[in-house]
């Protein structure tokens, strides 16, 4: 399959005849791609279609605010998006053509993973009840991470160049030159991960050993599951973008696009589940403040002079709450 590496070295290739091998394996490559294409925009449909009635049960009815912008934009952006590339597959493009479509399209994936981590570090910041130095640290950490994949992404589809070639009866764009410096982008993305992940994991500390709500064991379990699996997405990118010839370096970004999108729509699902999940003979009075601080941070605005709720430990604000004089 990557012997057609060095064939596509220049856009001026004359067109191959309907027996060349180049033309076979070229159609192998336009494929898999578009399988691969596929199989993310079918993934994200099934969820879609799978979790359409929790949003509208637990999201349409709920005020305007900043973490429900971020929700429908994580939740239809990607279904737009990802449409769009596979209808790239389905028509004939010029090379100028391909060119503005992937550039389109690249800019759409960092946008949408910028929104995804987003909604992540205020899960995080709702983890931590609002604690002012975890949210200054990933207001800076997401500003330092965002600023350089912007500059990554524009040196990236600058360097874009496509064949130029007709290459019937397989339609879609077939890449020929790109710049290896996104890869700078997937390393950004894991270290934002990581943070987030270790993070969770501190607070995971602390609060399991004094809560057995069943929700609680759910929100941070999952939270886990999914970054194990973006983890792997995520270095099978960087992996690609190292040894994989230039047509085949981004294949698997689709995929990383949809799974951030569901995975993080998952995660506010079992968060706002609580609503009508909780029961007061599972949960007591510490996880109880947990779950409220979350909602809140996540879905719900609140009053910017509120007093932060990490100037309290649980058993403070427990007691606190029964008797408020």
């Amino acid at each position: 399959m990557f012997e057609v590496a060095s064939l596509l070295a220049h856009d001026s290739l004359p067109s191959p005849s309907p027996l060349d091998p180049r033309l076979l394996t070229l159609g192998r490559i336009t494929f898999i791609k578009q399988s691969v294409i596929l199989a993310s925009l079918v993934l994200l449909f099934y969820d879609y279609l799978c979790t359409f009635d929790q949003e509208v049960k637990r999201v349409w009815l709920r005020p305007c605010s900043l973490g429900k912008s971020l929700f429908f934009l994580n939740r239809y952006l990607p279904l737009f998006s990802l449409t769009l590339v596979y209808l790239g597959f389905k028509i004939g493009l010029s090379a100028a053509g391909c060119r503005r479509l992937y550039t389109t399209t690249a800019w759409l994936s960092r946008f949408e993973i910028s929104v995804a981590q987003a909604i992540l570090y205020l899960r995080t910041i709702a983890l931590w009840a609002r604690n002012r130095w975890i949210l200054r640290s990933l207001v800076v950490l997401w500003m330092s991470i965002a600023v350089p994949s912007i500059l990554v992404t524009k040196t990236y589809t600058d360097s874009l160049r496509f064949y130029a070639g007709h290459l019937e009866p397989f339609k879609g764009c077939i890449v020929v030159n790109t710049n290896p410096i996104i890869f700078v982008a997937y390393v950004l993305l894991l270290v934002s991960e990581t943070t987030v992940v270790i993070l969770t994991m501190i607070r995971a500390y602390k609060h399991l050993r004094h809560s057995n709500s069943w929700w609680v064991h759910q929100l941070y379990a999952r939270g886990f599951l999914f970054y194990f699996y973006l983890l792997g997405f995520t270095l099978l990118n960087m992996t690609f973008i190292i040894l994989a010839p230039v047509h085949l370096k981004s294949m698997f970004t689709p995929m990383q696009v949809a799974l951030h999108s569901i995975f993080c729509n998952r995660v506010v699902f079992v968060i706002l589940s609580q609503d009508t999940q909780r029961d007061d003979a599972d949960f007591d009075s510490r996880p109880r403040l947990t779950d409220d601080i979350v909602m809140t941070s996540m879905l719900d605005s609140y009053t910017p002079g509120d007093e932060p709720y990490s100037t309290r430990s649980l058993g403070e604000e427990t007691q606190h709450r029964e008797n408020p004089n």
